[in-house]
């Protein structure tokens, strides 16, 4: 009988040791490299700005209130964050006992004597958390609310940066516009030239059909850009979740984007973008279904107990435990401990993939930025050389010394340089748009 008493205790111990791994809480393991952002570029101390500060603009930053207000997929997140924080408030509940009320009646006739029993019970049930099965469900529905949170940040960040990349992609298209009407018009006064020194006979007849071309050609590319005007629109409304209409907007020479970084990157980013916390976060779900799946390999302690009222007319207690061990299951539980590992080794190489990511994230984003800022003079400097050129050909032109093929040559890199400047300067702020969403935004 000794024996006996002792072989439970050993058993009961052997059981308590190899489940303390059960209990143990998430700690991160992740490594960062330390080049993570590359080797040219330098950490900083300074913290992110949010998103009013760098857009400015005060047409750009009501549209961006809006689109955080009334966007389907940030309200969806928020739903979803909502069913989480449901979810955690279910799994602090799981250290309290269930009750329930179960009346019971029957009624039966022996003979000429009719019997009548009835019971009025309250039912309690209460499982013993002793391998950490409830503790890590709730553990792993708190990373969950955590990763619903970080992954709506992550949205918004997003978000915003795309209603930026569309407002100044039709503050691009507004200035490739003007641009184009203001060659247009060029282009007309060369056209007018032409035909009177091909009317005085200076000129053949192909030099004032090259410029109608030219003309036809420029009025073309003007439907273009209305054409993907209206299609930008479209868009943009649709992440306001509004009927499509014009947006009001500022001009490129009125741009205001305020820098991202003063100098260098800041060195908590990892902590700023969204993404990698949510993949953090997922890690840490991951893991505790691990631990969940393990604690299914001990067994479960159940106490259960009822008491009420009952015919004749007493009242009655009762009270029971059992101890449900799993022997043979088919090989499922340890199964599920394979595809719970399994799951949290998937959420590790995302979490890395996420952290080099982010490093190339800002990176390319820097680098974008810092060619367009070298470009601008030097496009710059183009525009205006070819503009004198084209000036002096016209001159030329008019008093006979130039063909108009050079003055068409002229045009066309005019109209081709002006355009290059715009595109130039909307890469430079296409960049800082990046950089914002690379850094995390706020």
């Amino acid at each position: 009988m000794l024996k006996t008493k002792q072989y439970i205790i050993i058993g009961i111990a052997t059981l308590l040791m190899s489940s303390c791994s059960v209990w143990k809480n998430y700690e991160s393991e992740t490594t960062v490299p330390t080049d993570v952002f590359g080797t040219d570029i330098q950490t900083t101390a300074d913290s992110l700005v949010g998103w009013r500060n760098v857009f400015a603009d005060s047409q750009l930053q009501t549209l961006i209130a809006r689109a955080l207000k009334n966007n389907s997929d940030i309200r969806i997140a928020e739903q979803t964050m909502l069913q989480a924080e449901a979810a955690l408030t279910s799994a602090k509940f799981g250290y309290l006992p269930t009750l329930a009320f179960s009346p019971t009646g029957s009624i039966g006739r022996f003979g000429s004597a009719t019997v009548k029993d009835y019971k009025i019970p309250l039912v309690a049930s209460w499982q013993a958390d002793i391998f950490g099965s409830i503790t890590n469900t709730k553990r792993q529905a708190k990373a969950q609310v955590a990763y619903e949170q970080d992954y709506r940040q992550a949205l918004e960040c997003q978000l915003v940066a795309s209603v930026a990349t569309y407002y100044y992609t039709l503050v691009l298209l507004d200035s490739q516009t003007e641009v184009a009407e203001n060659m247009l018009k060029i282009c007309e006064e060369s056209h007018q030239a032409m035909q009177a020194l091909f009317e005085s006979g200076v000129y053949m007849s192909p030099a004032v059909y090259q410029q109608e071309a030219q003309i036809s050609g420029i009025k073309a590319q003007i439907l273009d850009i209305q054409k993907v005007v209206r299609e930008t629109e479209a868009a943009l409304c649709l992440l306001l979740n509004e009927t499509p209409h014009t947006i009001a907007r500022g001009k490129m020479n009125d741009t205001i984007l305020t820098s991202v970084l003063s100098a260098g990157v800041p060195a908590d980013i990892l902590h700023n973008r969204p993404d990698v916390r949510a993949a953090e976060r997922s890690l840490e779900s991951a893991y505790y279904g691990v631990q969940i799946s393990k604690a299914q390999l001990y067994p479960n302690l159940t106490i259960d107990g009822s008491g009420g009222w009952m015919n004749p007319g007493q009242w009655f207690v009762s009270g029971a435990a059992s101890l449900v061990a799993p022997i043979f299951q088919q090989g499922k539980l340890r199964a599920n401990v394979r595809i719970s590992e399994a799951e949290q080794e998937k959420a590790r190489i995302a979490l890395e993939h996420a952290i080099i990511k982010a490093g190339n994230e800002v990176n390319t984003a820097m680098f974008d930025s810092r060619i367009a800022e070298q470009k601008a003079s030097l496009i710059k400097e183009q525009v205006d050389k070819v503009y004198e050129t084209y000036l002096a050909n016209q001159e030329l032109m008019n008093n006979g010394q130039a063909t108009y093929l050079e003055v068409l040559t002229a045009q066309n890199q005019l109209f081709s340089a002006q355009l290059s400047q715009l595109s130039n300067e909307y890469d430079r702020i296409a960049a800082l748009i990046s950089l914002y969403a690379a850094l995390g935004g706020r």
